[in-house]
């Protein structure tokens, strides 16, 4: 699985930071550069490719200057040149049956300046914004549990206005999710769809921690096992579970330790009949994002090395007697490109 996002600028040179459509905003400028994007994936080693969607929502079109009807027109448009990129594929390659997941980052990544990292959310969908000079929370305090409802209803509300059940999307792929109160409304938002296509729900660790506080008086972050118990609990037709969780936009050496508390607590929580859900691994390359400048701070070493670790996570993963994995899905994040997943396609073969 290839992430395109950061690839439309290292690979082909285009500026997409100042927008807050981003990959979006090159699908509407540039749509024959996101198939190339697509196919150069494909070419890679890519099972998995991701539409340039990452950041449309009406909100985000609408700053923009799009109605809304022009922004649901867009996003079809990004699902059907995804489409497009994988019936050439096809072509070149008979036999090869590639599946489109329809990218959705979460609320805060259409903010300004983006909050995927910190979950620093404005009302009705969070306790306070970020500021510059000010204390930045990202949860409520416990009597504040009726504010605590009204921002899961608000972010329920939003992924819903994104979902669209295109006969070309075969998966659904929430991405860099920061929040517990995010995962249970994605989760409701997807109960109203009621799709059978797979989906998956993906967290972000920047700093191999998750984001989100256990209140705003305390920096001490939520465990790993309330994130299992958020994704996979209390499962219902208006509450469904997703097929696979996951972990994005982090870096590698965080993962050994995620997975295996991940794990952990798979085991301790899920209910027998529950069916084995996969585990997807996207992981950056190394560099760090500001988000307050839109730049990346280059840290990244080999990108052999790189793929050999990643490599050997999924392979440690999928050994462990009794996994508790149905299977793993792996690929990159920011700053990977195609030449990383050909060097992870190779060795995964």
């Amino acid at each position: 699985m290839g992430w395109q996002g950061t690839t439309l600028e290292t690979t082909f040179g285009l500026d997409i930071s100042n927008t807050p459509l981003w990959s979006a905003k090159a699908a509407i400028e540039h749509p024959e550069t996101i198939v190339d994007a697509h196919l150069a994936f494909l070419r890679a080693g890519a099972e998995i490719i991701l539409t340039a969607t990452y950041q449309s929502s009406l909100e985000t079109y609408r700053k923009a200057g799009y109605a809304d009807d022009e922004a649901a027109a867009l996003v079809k448009k990004c699902v059907g040149l995804a489409a497009e990129a994988r019936m050439r594929f096809r072509q070149e390659r008979p036999g090869q049956n590639p599946k489109i997941a329809l990218s959705l980052g979460p609320y805060g990544a259409g903010l300004s300046p983006a909050q995927e990292f910190d979950g620093y959310y404005p009302p009705p969908y969070g306790p306070r914004g970020y500021a510059v000079d000010g204390r930045n929370v990202n949860s409520f305090a416990e009597e504040e549990d009726e504010h605590e409802q009204l921002a899961i209803q608000a972010l329920e509300e939003y992924h819903f206005s994104r979902l669209a059940d295109d006969p070309n999307v075969d998966l659904i792929a929430f991405e860099t999710v920061p929040l517990l109160r995010e995962v249970r409304a994605i989760r409701l938002a997807m109960g109203r769809l009621a799709t059978d296509k797979p989906w998956w729900v993906s967290f972000v660790f920047p700093d191999g921690k998750f984001p989100n506080t256990l209140s705003p008086d305390t920096d001490e972050r939520v465990a790993i096992h309330d994130i299992v118990a958020a994704t996979f609990g209390d499962t219902s037709a208006e509450n469904p579970c997703p097929s696979a969780i996951g972990i994005n936009c982090t870096p590698l050496h965080a993962l050994p330790h995620i997975v295996a508390e991940m794990e952990a607590a798979l085991r301790t929580q899920l209910r027998e009949e529950v069916l084995k859900p996969y585990l997807v691994l996207y992981p950056n390359a190394g560099d760090v994002y500001d988000p307050a400048s839109q730049t990346w701070i280059v840290k990244s070493g080999e990108r052999e090395v790189w793929a050999e670790e990643l490599r050997g996570l999924v392979a440690e993963t999928l050994d462990r007697p009794g996994s508790a994995w149905a299977g793993v899905v792996v690929g990159g994040c920011c700053r990977t490109g195609p030449q990383d997943i050909s060097l992870l396609s190779s060795l995964l073969q």
